[in-house]
């Protein structure tokens, strides 16, 4: 097996211990906080939803959801593509996946649209209507 991925929990650190021990010189471990939880990506796509609504321009490019969440992925300091689409009449976002973030980094996310928000005075409290 070339690839392992464990989520740490007191059952498994002996086996985890094991895995490591028989590990080949050379292999990458990689320890990370955990990605965002459940509640934190149900809190995402409301806001980004209701900001698109409220504001479906930006700059002068027609915004929706995901290209709002590309605005803020940017903000937080993810590294993203614009790529070019198969007909030429506009562009789409690629390396931008919210999934990958912590528990940290998608609050951080978070903050970020709650910031812009209210700076820009768009109430986004629509966001708890699902609730």
């Amino acid at each position: 097996m070339s690839r392992w991925s464990f989520i740490v929990n007191k059952a498994n650190k002996a086996l985890i211990h094991q895995w490591l021990d028989r590990a080949p010189d050379g292999f990458r471990v990689e320890i990370r906080e955990p990605t965002r939880s459940d509640a934190q990506n149900r809190a995402l796509w409301p806001k980004l939803t209701e900001l698109a609504r409220l504001r479906p321009t930006h700059n002068g490019v027609k915004m929706d959801p995901e290209l709002w969440k590309c605005v803020f992925m940017n903000a937080l300091g993810a590294e993203m593509v614009m790529l070019p689409n198969l007909d030429g009449d506009g562009f789409f976002p690629i390396g931008h996946r919210s999934s990958q973030l912590s528990v940290g980094e998608f609050s951080a996310l978070l903050e970020i649209i709650n910031a812009f928000a209210a700076r820009e005075g768009v109430s986004l409290e629509r966001e708890n209507d699902n609730d």
